[in-house]
């Protein structure tokens, strides 16, 4: 698995645990974010929570070489290494973490 489809699932995670209120889906819940964190490198894992905290959404995908969370375009040398390696990078903009999904993909940079 990707480190962006980990991000992403940890990410989808913290935002339902936002607004549950069932106490075992919360335990459930928690107990997946432990072990996504896990496996993902303690730099990326610190990063994510500290953009979670400013953006919510902090991996975005990134469509026709602009990032989808600041709308901005991509440098063209980013655009390209990333749809060739399909993991993530960072907007140089906002600082978000991006990825191109290429099975999702509805653009080609």
């Amino acid at each position: 698995m990707h480190a962006y489809e980990l991000l992403l699932k940890l990410q989808n995670h913290e935002i339902e645990l936002k607004t549950q209120k069932n106490k075992s889906k919360i335990d459930d819940l928690n107990s997946e974010i432990i072990l996504l964190k896990a496996q993902l490198p303690t730099e990326i894992v610190t990063r994510f929570y500290r953009l979670f905290k400013r953006y919510e959404n902090a991996l975005v995908r990134a469509n026709g070489g602009v990032c989808n969370g600041c709308f901005l375009n991509l440098p063209s040398s980013q655009a390209a290494v990333m749809n060739k390696c399909s993991d993530i990078s960072t907007c140089q903009h906002c600082g978000r973490f991006i990825y191109y999904d290429t099975e999702k993909a509805n653009a080609i940079f």
